[in-house]
């Protein structure tokens, strides 16, 4: 008798944190639209309007999972913030800016947090 009084005073608490589970710190659990991802940064008046960035460029392929010349990684896309867990990119961030971009983030020194000057995108038609 007692177990089962136990097993019913334990089911509201389970249940209470069953429903919770979708809220996570650092926002929302997503995935990136698959296809690839160009990186650049800005240029100058008197050259290039953009430097393409070879060594940041990324293809989303499916899930959480993504493709720098030929070595595979995974990435976590929390809220606005992606960080890429794994692979060739593995503990680099990015977050969306205002016109959904990816920026990449500064992690240290005076502008720690801030947005740096790196801009990735999708590239348009490359979905598969």
């Amino acid at each position: 008798m007692r177990i089962k009084l136990l097993a019913g005073g334990l089911a509201f608490p389970l249940l209470a944190m069953a429903a919770s589970a979708g809220a996570v710190p650092g926002g929302r659990l997503g995935v990136l639209p698959a296809g690839r991802y160009e990186c650049a940064l800005p240029g100058s008046a008197a050259g290039r309007a953009i430097e393409v960035q070879p060594d940041w460029g990324f293809e989303i392929i499916r899930s959480s999972s993504y493709l720098q010349r030929e070595e595979r990684g995974t990435y976590l896309l929390l809220g606005d913030v992606l960080t890429f867990t794994s692979g060739p990119l593995a503990g680099r961030r990015l977050i969306f800016d205002d016109n959904r971009l990816l920026r990449d983030m500064v992690d240290s020194g005076p502008d720690k947090g801030s947005l740096g000057r790196l801009r990735c995108a999708r590239v348009p038609g490359s979905e598969f």
